[in-house]
């Protein structure tokens, strides 16, 4: 069976005190390293404040509240132009793992497949065209008839977020459903 995590008060470590020094110590190397991608500021079209920070910050939750390992295969549904995946990068191992990122705004996808890709081959992107009155009013897909392309039990490890916030209740339903065909068992979902 696969699991839904929120964020929870409690105070048990996830990680040793060794991965948690390290991973205090990647987090900082993400931020601070000049040569990792940013997007052109006029180019965000979701979300604010420092990039490479708040991604950082949320490949810290992944690793020590959802227990996200470098050998997962990821899928990060809503990846918008990369915020995730570009910490992502410094993490998951490119030779033992995949990272597939989704979302409907083709502007996002494009940087994405130019800026990332080519470094990080194990890191794919695609256009999914689900109307959403925001962020893709002309999409051809209705949420309600939303597949995700994957094949059942891909994924260890699926993203969503800021997603959804922006779906009414049914959608979610049927987002959360693919989430569950396409992980494996044991699978985690980081909603």
């Amino acid at each position: 069976m696969s699991q839904v995590l929120a964020f929870s008060n409690h105070d048990d470590p996830v990680l040793d005190a060794k991965s948690e020094q390290h991973l205090d110590w990647l987090c900082e190397q993400i931020i601070a390293n000049r040569f990792l991608p940013v997007p052109p500021e006029e180019a965000v079209f979701v979300g604010d404040g420092d990039y490479r920070a708040i991604g950082a910050e949320f490949l810290g939750h992944f690793v020590r509240r959802a227990g996200l390992m470098p050998d997962h295969d990821v899928l990060d549904i809503g990846c918008g132009i990369g915020r995730m995946a570009v910490p992502l990068t410094q993490y998951i191992d490119a030779s033992n793992a995949i990272y597939e990122g989704i979302d409907p705004v083709a502007n996002g996808i494009e940087w994405c497949k130019r800026t990332i890709s080519p470094a990080y081959p194990n890191f794919g992107f695609q256009t999914q065209d689900v109307k959403n009155a925001l962020y893709n009013p002309e999409g051809s897909i209705g949420g309600r008839g939303m597949r995700l392309p994957f094949q059942d039990g891909a994924f260890d490890f699926t993203a969503m977020i800021s997603v959804a916030t922006h779906l009414p209740p049914e959608e979610i339903e049927t987002y959360c459903t693919e989430v569950f065909r396409v992980l494996r068992p044991g699978g985690k979902l980081f909603l």
